[in-house]
């Protein structure tokens, strides 16, 4: 019942409600679960949708850390894709289109999907096909850790982020 109230106050713009059934969906599923996964992400679509961004950063690092803690590929790039949302939110571009250089085009995730299709045209406005591929081509050098820093270094321009987000 909550993932269904979570969608449908997403769909129709109830941002408040959509976070409050995700967070009651999220209590009810198995850490490391798929379902747990969708949940997180679910939370911190609201949480970007709210404009709570440093609780949207905090859990994209969540997704991270557990994709690796639970070695669930599905969801290896909910957390960067997360990170180059905000990072567009906040006109970071050079670090959003590091990070979204090293996931697939193709790749979308349900609540983010709308987020990720204005993505591509946003950086390509905002920086140019050849200073993208420098970009694709630094970051195809780069561990997730790498990547992640990178996030988190534009992101400490916006917020009094900790050294560790996680």
């Amino acid at each position: 019942a909550h993932y269904g109230a979570a969608i449908l106050a997403s769909i129709t713009g109830d941002l408040e409600g959509m976070l409050t059934e995700s967070r009651e969906l999220l209590d009810m599923r198995i850490v490391g679960s798929s379902d747990w996964f969708a949940a997180l992400v679910l939370v911190a679509s609201a949480e970007h949708r709210l404009g709570h961004l440093e609780a949207a950063i905090r859990l994209a690092d969540e997704i991270i850390d557990a994709s690796h803690r639970y070695a669930d590929r599905n969801t290896m790039w909910s957390g960067p894709q997360l990170h180059a949302i905000i990072l567009r939110t906040l006109g970071e571009a050079d670090a959003a289109a590091t990070i979204r250089a090293r996931f697939p085009a193709n790749l979308s995730g349900f609540y983010l999907a709308g987020f990720l299709v204005e993505l591509d045209p946003w950086l390509d406005d905002q920086l140019g096909a050849e200073h993208r591929r420098g970009l694709r081509a630094l970051a195809a050098t780069m561990t997730p850790q790498e990547l992640t820093a990178v996030a988190h270094e534009a992101e400490r321009r916006h917020f009094d982020l900790p050294l560790e987000v996680s």
